[in-house]
């Protein structure tokens, strides 16, 4: 978690942006006490007023984002941020970026942009609305709307009655069919291994489609209008059929159970395994790992 702020003189600001971080974990709800007691004793004003921030000089970062905070619930070697831009009068939020300073994230921002461009008319669920993008020296970054404020996460699986426009879209039409070693070609021994694991047979093709690739618990939120999805980074016109039915199911377990992989594993199990369709689930799994979603690589290493 790294949270950081160019607007120092206003604690309301940074009040606003802790309170913003979405609990799914112990380790979050943990770590959002005592950034708010850190706040509350004037720590963090004092370890974010230096000249130099995480990310370089603080002059740098504040010639583009003014007025903004940094908040990024990830590590620093992953080479981007998220900001908020504030109201400084009133602490509250404006709009929502995302930045990256390396060419991988660059990418994925860039899809990013594509994928909310193309999905701003989807009937099913709604995404934020791309405001502005653009380069910085190095830097590549997007601009979005903010989620309605009532915005809550989806976590409960089970929940038919809020679920079902979700599902809906993961049940999209197979698009066409494509060669396994085309799909995952980093990770064909791990499909092998996986294949002899479950005694699934193997297959040359399998079915794929358009998906979001990362849809995790914590990515989708209920509002009263419906559904809303976010981060689209990974989002493929071409990926396994069952890329989001799983990681949708595994990021559910994974935020329920605290990660405890024994239980995540039997969930899985019970739920994919038991069809005749496990040659497909096997090669989502490991296109998932791939694209570095945690609980599917924690449930390949387990």
């Amino acid at each position: 978690m790294t949270v950081g702020c160019d607007c120092f003189d206003s604690p309301l600001c940074m009040r606003s942006v802790i309170d913003m971080i979405p609990i799914t974990t112990r380790k979050k709800l943990i770590l959002k006490f005592f950034l708010q007691l850190m706040l509350k004793i004037g720590f963090l004003r004092k370890l974010f007023s230096d000249d130099i921030g995480f990310f370089g000089e603080k002059n740098s970062l504040s010639n583009l984002f003014s007025q903004s905070i940094i908040f990024w619930p990830s590590n620093r070697k992953r080479m981007r941020f998220f900001m908020y831009r504030m109201n400084v009068s009133s602490g509250m939020a404006i709009s929502f970026y995302k930045v990256a300073f390396d060419d991988e994230n660059n990418l994925l921002l860039m899809n990013e942009k594509d994928m909310l461009e193309k999905m701003s008319d989807n009937k099913e669920f709604s995404v934020p609305k791309l405001i502005s993008c653009g380069h910085f020296h190095d830097w590549f970054y997007l601009e979005m709307s903010l989620l309605p404020e009532k915005c809550k996460l989806l976590i409960n699986y089970k929940e038919q009655i809020v679920s079902e426009q979700l599902l809906n879209y993961l049940d999209l039409p197979v698009c066409s069919r494509m060669k396994v070693v085309e799909i995952i070609k980093k990770g064909h021994g791990i499909y092998k291994s996986l294949i002899r694991y479950y005694e699934v047979d193997a297959s040359e093709f399998v079915d794929v489609n358009f998906s979001h690739c990362d849809l995790g618990s914590d990515n989708v939120y209920v509002s009263e209008d419906g559904l809303w999805v976010i981060d689209w980074e990974r989002a493929a016109f071409d990926a396994p059929f069952y890329v989001d039915r799983i990681s949708y199911f595994l990021g559910y377990f994974y935020n329920l159970y605290n990660g405890d992989m024994g239980k995540i594993r039997k969930e899985f199990e019970e739920k994919f395994m038991s069809c005749d369709t496990g040659h497909d689930v096997i090669v989502a799994v490991v296109y998932l790992h791939l694209v570095e979603f945690t609980p599917a690589t924690e449930l390949i290493n387990d």
